[in-house]
């Protein structure tokens, strides 16, 4: 892996813009219609220094402001991809990062430059970067939700102590109050139950936007696009 030890100043940080990046050309698969390529454009972020690449923690990331070499990413894509972003290697430490998802969109059981997301958002990244993005966004997602959980908790709490007062008010049986009572005190002592993300690169799975994308992008030696079995192997 290539560090970048180049740094930029604090105004450059403040105003950061990344460049306009190479045009990857995708070209159609020999076994399959010739069709037009596909120009996909690119923002290029091979200028942030490694030493810049500082991630906040899970604890304090919705505390803080986003990181400036951070971009902006599709969110809904993002939780369809199990909190993953579609990558390719293109070169020694630059990779094609499909920030707006590399397909269309729903399902694509096949790889076709009709399915590419050529109006998307692509960057070209380090590894260093890439895995920061994709962990910065994952910490925000986990952490969103760990703070759902416990606001979900709490509004069932909040439930049953307006249950309470509204049947004392009615004059509900003392066994109904009782009830009611314990159930509160059962909920307030115990820790609110926290649901799990399921992330595929921690989990040994991948997207199929993901699995499309290694199939478009590369090709093997009679010029197809390459099997899954061969994406794997990739991924």
């Amino acid at each position: 892996m290539t560090m970048k030890n180049w740094e930029l100043t604090e105004e450059e940080k403040e105003v950061y813009t990344p460049k306009e990046g190479e045009t990857i050309v995708v070209t159609s698969s020999k076994d399959e219609q010739q069709a037009e390529p596909v120009n996909i454009k690119t923002k290029d972020f091979t200028d942030i220094s490694s030493l810049d690449i500082i991630v906040p923690s899970q604890r304090t990331i919705l505390d803080k402001e986003k990181p400036y070499f951070i971009p902006e990413i599709n969110h809904q894509r993002f939780r369809n991809n199990g909190y993953t972003l579609p990558a390719q290697k293109i070169g020694e430490d630059r990779y094609l990062v499909a920030l707006d998802g590399f397909t269309q969109g729903s399902y694509i059981h096949k790889p076709s430059l009709d399915v590419i997301n050529k109006n998307g958002e692509f960057a070209i990244m380090s590894l260093d970067l890439y895995a920061a993005t994709q962990k910065y966004y994952q910490s925000k997602a986990k952490e969103e939700n760990k703070q759902k959980n416990i606001q979900d908790h709490q509004n069932r709490i909040d439930y049953f102590k307006n249950r309470l007062e509204e049947k004392t008010k009615e004059g509900a049986d003392e066994q109904e109050l009782s009830s009611l009572r314990r159930t509160i005190e059962r909920a307030e002592k115990s820790k609110p139950k926290q649901t799990r993300l399921t992330v595929f690169d921690k989990s040994n799975k991948m997207s199929s936007d993901q699995l499309i994308m290694l199939m478009t992008l590369n090709k093997d030696e009679e010029g197809n696009f390459v099997s899954r079995r061969e994406a794997w192997k990739i991924y």
